[in-house]
This record gives structure tokens, sequence and C-alpha cells, in this order.
């Protein structure tokens, strides 16, 4: 299973997964499975294009850009802002920071097979 089939079934019961349920113990928890498969890169040919190492390189990114499209805020990005605290500073709850995170990883993962490798090869935010 990889971090997008991975998301999509913690968002249908994410207390399976995390206590208590929030976007730190989400960032945690994805954080140790994502870890635990970089070992892959020394077993198998590892894509650098592969859905694990996308999400890993540019998810912070990514819900940074569309927070400025669609919320219209900035953070500073000089600092070390992750999606987490992106997600609790635009929401007025711990429940709707991770329903927005669900949300937004089916977007990115969206976007994921929309594009090319071309395109997260060479994408700057």
């Amino acid at each position: 299973m990889n971090i997008e089939g991975l998301i999509a079934n913690m968002a249908m019961r994410p207390p399976m997964y995390v206590y208590p349920v929030n976007v730190y113990s989400i960032e945690n928890f994805l954080g140790g499975y994502l870890y635990r498969h970089k070992g892959d890169i020394a077993t198998y040919k590892f894509d650098v294009n592969s859905v694990n190492c996308v999400f890993s390189s540019f998810i912070d990114r990514w819900v940074y850009q569309w927070i400025r499209r669609n919320i219209n805020k900035r953070f500073d990005r000089n600092g070390s802002i992750m999606w987490p605290d992106m997600l609790t500073a635009v929401t007025n709850s711990e429940a709707e920071a991770v329903e927005l995170f669900f949300k937004l990883s089916k977007e990115f993962f969206k976007d994921f097979h929309e594009k090319d490798a071309k395109y997260w090869d060479g994408v700057s935010f």
C-alpha cells in the first residue's frame, strides 16, 4: 500500500490509526510510515516520482499554495511551517483541520495523477 491508499483508508476511520485524532497525530503517523518505506530505496528501484516520494517532498508546499489561492492567507515560508500548522491556522477546530487535510489529500493525489513526472521534478512553489 502506498501513502495514497493509506490516507484513503485512514479518512474512513481516523481513530483506528491515530489518537488523539488531530493533524499532528496524523502527521506523526504518516511520517513514520514514510520513514519506514524509505528503506525501499535500497531494496527496489525507487522511482523518485512515486506517490510516496512526491507526497513526502511536496505536501507542505502544495498545502501552502492551496491556502494562498483559496483562503488568501500567507505564511512566512522562511520558517519551518508544516502542513499541520497551516491547516490549524486556517480552521476553527481540530476536527475541521482533520477534515480539511483529508479533502486536500484527495486534491493533492488528483494533481499527482494528472501531472507528469517532469512537473514534479521541476516544481517550485
